[in-house]
Order: structure tokens, then sequence, then C-alpha cells
């Protein structure tokens, strides 16, 4: 009986989805080694939303991708071996998105240690990772450009500072951080010691945070994208601070922030002249008048 070679049963289960390749891998201990051998084939993984992943099969399967031969362990069961090791993983985008009951910090732990060449890492929903988690990724992924952490509650200022510390501060351009708990102390600190590549930051839902977190943020010098939607304690006085010194932003979001008002939009629109788009819906003391009259071409959405 002549049996199909590993590498070619793998290139014929690239075809599938991700997460068809793992519901494979927890019904036929036959096809795990070609399975995983397809999954560490991939660039970009995208896992999202997995309810197959387990905490152990998360670990597994980073190191069956960092060693990417078939006699990896077992993806979704968390059977087989573990233990990094070999070549590492080439893999540059993992979407571990709403996978809440695999993904925890012996998961970022295992991430951290088996991608190094990781660039995009989105864990969206994530509620059971912490600080410590997040620090293991900091320190082994030192390409990372894209971090989405939104509604990762467990964070806090540590997390920031773990990024700043970490060796792909440098490179991170991307950062989503909506919902988390930090506060104006870990923003500066990221702001003060490694966030000039950071050309799109949401702060969305950040309620802790203040004007003085946004004075911090307006001198770096690529910002183009910021979110501050729901920051209920901002003001006026943050909003004359991008106005003076955010000299690269081109989109602003504002949603919900209820202490701002025109005098503050005003000096944006007055102050930005390459501000491209600012949303102020739900602003209660924001009208109208903040921008009538005013020859500008920022979009404005105010609805």
């Amino acid at each position: 009986m002549e049996f199909v070679p590993i590498d070619i049963f793998a290139a014929a289960l690239g075809f599938l989805s991700p997460c068809a390749t793992l519901q494979l891998l927890r019904v036929s201990r036959a096809f795990r080694g070609a399975g995983c051998r397809a999954l560490a084939l991939c660039r970009e993984l995208d896992l999202s939303g997995s309810c197959l992943l387990s905490e152990r099969g998360a670990v597994s399967l980073c190191d069956a991708l960092a060693r990417g031969q078939s006699g990896a362990a077992g993806a979704s069961d968390g059977t087989g071996g573990g233990g990094g090791g070999g070549a590492a993983s080439l893999l540059t985008s993992l979407d571990l998105s709403r996978c809440s009951q695999g993904v925890g910090d012996e998961a970022l732990a295992a991430v951290g240690r088996a991608l190094p060449h990781l660039r995009v890492l989105r864990l969206t929903r994530c509620k059971r990772v912490s600080d410590a988690g997040l620090a293991r990724v900091a320190a082994g992924c030192t390409e990372l450009a894209e971090l989405d952490l939104e509604l990762c509650c467990s964070l806090t200022d540590q997390s920031l500072a773990s990024l700043a510390a970490g060796q792909s501060v440098g490179r991170l351009s991307s950062l989503n951080l909506s919902g988390c708990g930090i506060s104006d102390a870990g923003v500066e600190t990221l702001a003060r010691t490694g966030s000039a590549s950071l050309t799109h930051l949401d702060l969305g839902g950040c309620n802790r945070l203040t004007d003085r977190a946004v004075r911090a943020l307006a001198p770096l010098p690529r910002l183009a994208f910021l979110s501050l939607n729901d920051v209920h304690k901002l003001t006026d006085a943050g909003l004359v601070a991008l106005a003076s010194s955010a000299a690269a932003l081109r989109q602003l979001e504002l949603i919900a922030c209820v202490r701002v008002t025109d005098a503050g939009v005003q000096a944006l629109l007055a102050g930005l002249a390459g501000l491209q788009r600012l949303a102020v819906a739900n602003c209660l003391r924001v009208t109208a008048q903040a921008w009538w009259g005013l020859e500008t071409k920022c979009v404005i959405e105010a609805a």
C-alpha cells in the first residue's frame, strides 16, 4: 500500500481554513502531523473565534509551528509533545481574537517563545490575558508591528511598561488598547520610552485616562490616528494640547466625550491644518457652532 507523502498531504490540507484544519486535528490522530505541517506552512493564521482551541492546545500549536515538522503536537485537544526547539516559525500574523477559552498567559508565553518573527498579533476579547502573558510577548516577539488588545480588560500599566521595554517597541506602529485598565501613568511611560513609531492608537473606553495622557501623546511624531471614544474625563485642555503639538494627526475620534465643548473643537480645527476626519458624535456639549462658517477640509462626523 502506498502512502501520500506528508508534505503533499499538508499542501492539500492548506486549502482548508485554519479552523477547519483544527477540526480535522481534533477528530483524527492520523491526520495530526499533516494538519500541523499545513498550519506551519502559513504565513498568516486566523483562528479567531475558534471554540476548538484549548490553552494546552494553543501552546502545543505554537511549538508545532516553531518546529514545522510532522511530529508536531496536537493543536485542539492538547495531546502530543511539547517543547520548542528547531528553526523559528516564519509565521508573521496570528489572530486569536475571541478565543476566550484557549488564550491565557500560558498561550502567550508560547507565542513569545516560538514565534519571534510575528508582526501582527490580535487578541481581541481574550479576557484571561494578564500583564504577565503580555510581558512574554513583548520580550519574545521582537518584530511586532501591530498589536490588538481590545477588551483585554485585565491588562494594566505594567503591560505598557513591558511594551516600552521590549525590543519591538521601535517597530510598533498600531496599538489597540480600547477597554483596557490603563491609566495616565502607563500612557506616559509608553510615550516617553518607546512610541516614536506609533501611527495608530486606540484608547477608546479607557475611562481612567485624563488630559494628562493626551498631553503625553500629543508630541508623537508619526501619530496619524487616535481614538479617545468614551474617555469621559477628557476636556478641552486635552484638545488644546493636541492642537498645539500633534502635527501628524489625520484622524481623531472623540465619540461620547461628554466634557468636550465647542471651544475645544474650534482649537483643534484651527491648530491642525492636516486633520482630515474628526468624529464628535454624542459629544453633548459640542454643537455645529464649533465649525460654522469655518473653511476646512476636515470631514466632521457629528451624527
